[in-house]
């Protein structure tokens, strides 16, 4: 499996245990977690997250350049295409 697909996987795993409130209060995932839970190193997990946004996989939201992001699968932010 690549890379990419661990990444998108584990979010996408992680991202289905999200409450109601969770969402809500605009919280996921950052590079850095991902980056511990797979042994990746972060930049390279930063890399492949920033590919997974530009292919509208996942969302992308938070505070300016250098601030925490948080990321989650586009189903479980409720952006999911139909």
């Amino acid at each position: 499996m690549k890379r990419i697909e661990r990444i998108y996987d584990f979010i996408k795993q992680e991202s289905a245990k999200f409450t109601k409130d969770t969402l809500a209060a605009k919280e996921g995932l950052d590079a850095q977690e991902i980056a511990d839970a797979l042994s990746i190193l972060r930049n390279n997990v930063s890399k492949e997250l920033n590919e997974l946004v530009r292919q509208e996989q996942i969302v992308k939201f938070g505070g300016p350049r250098g601030a925490r992001k948080a990321l989650r699968h586009r189903a479980a932010a409720g952006t999911a295409r139909l």
